[in-house]
């Protein structure tokens, strides 16, 4: 059975272990929005999960840390407590929050690092290295949207990584930037060999191939600045007869841009509104019987953002695809269910 462990409040160190758990499982995605729920049999050690306690575990290799949010307590015979837990990377949705500033033209790690000051977390990996940037916000706001921000502004992704130093007992958590290069990890998902199901959703309702973002209104502009913005991916599996599904976007800029800077943000903010649209749109849930879990197999491991081929004897196509959420068991290693939600076919059978 995989351990729980209990996190001193400040965030140091392991000071506890919870192992009676039951029905434990644990979900995480590309979008950072983890959970970890859980039955416990309440006794005097237990009684610290009602206090938004700090919880840490492994999954799939990884270490994730929760707080808990949710707690159901079951009084009768036999009294326990049903738990909810979600990621501690929210504490800088709702903890962490930062005044108006202004910074100067300076590099992105130092904007991060601006950021995350006197938080629990610190900058990791960051592959961006172009030109330096300045950085502003005009209102409060919590420490994750400016992160968010940040990413965007470089186009790339966010993600928030825990390491345990298990011999010292030290936890520290660090928030990447990481670009992501659809590189092909070798792993390929079989039927009759590790893939059990594959089930797919479909909404067409929601899908756009293409936006045309506009940007603000301005007195000596007769027309106000447009931007396209196309999915080719989108348009591969969506298209009407070769047209593009289109919508029009106006997002909310509050900088004073013109010309090219406001170009390349609208771009920017069109390029990530139709992600997300259309991330919702196709997606693909496959049952893995995970290989890695026996001797001899490891190089077989699944992971989240790993690129895979997805081989479909039903369909004779053969797909490129992306992992962007991993749920289980944590008493079932072996099992996993994946989400794809980047979907690309790449040959037939």
């Amino acid at each position: 059975m995989t351990s729980i462990y209990l996190v001193s409040q400040n965030g140091q160190k392991i000071i506890g272990e919870f192992k009676n758990h039951v029905g434990a499982t644990i979900n995480i995605n590309d979008t950072n929005a983890y959970e970890l729920s859980f039955e416990i049999e309440a006794n005097d050690d237990t009684f610290v999960l009602e206090q938004q306690s700090r919880l840490l575990t492994q999954f799939n290799g990884e270490w994730y840390e929760f707080i808990v949010q949710e707690v159901e307590v079951f009084y009768g015979r036999y009294k326990y407590l049903s738990i909810k837990a979600y990621p501690t990377h929210d504490d800088l949705k709702v903890i962490h929050l930062l005044q108006p500033f202004s910074l100067p033209t300076g590099t992105i790690m130092s904007i991060v690092d601006y950021i995350l000051y006197d938080s629990s977390w610190k900058r990791g990996n960051i592959t961006y290295t172009a030109n330096q940037r300045a950085f502003s916000t005009d209102h409060i706001k919590s420490a994750y949207d400016l992160l968010g921000e940040v990413a965007n502004l470089i186009g790339h992704e966010l993600r928030f990584r825990i390491d345990v130093d298990e011999e010292a007992n030290f936890i520290t958590r660090y928030v990447d930037f990481i670009i992501d290069d659809k590189e092909l990890s070798g792993k390929e998902l079989k039927f009759e060999r590790d893939l059990v199901k594959l089930v797919k959703h479909i909404n067409y309702s929601e899908v756009f191939t293409q936006l045309h973002v506009l940007g603000p209104e301005a007195d000596n502009q007769p027309q106000r600045p447009t931007v396209t913005v196309e999915d080719k991916v989108a348009y591969d599996f969506f298209n009407r007869n070769g047209k593009h599904v289109s919508d029009v976007y106006e997002p909310q800029i509050t900088a004073n841009l013109t010309g090219y800077a406001l170009t390349e943000k609208l771009k920017v903010l069109g390029t990530n509104e139709l992600k997300k649209r259309n991330k919702e749109a196709l997606e693909w849930q496959i049952e893995i019987a995970r290989l890695d879990s026996q001797p001899g197999y490891e190089h077989e491991s699944i992971s989240m953002y790993q690129w895979v081929l997805i081989r479909n004897i039903y369909e004779g196509t053969l797909y490129k695809a992306r992992i962007s959420g991993l749920s289980g068991e944590l008493d079932n290693p072996k099992m996993a269910v994946a989400t794809f939600t980047r979907i690309e076919k790449v040959g037939d059978l």
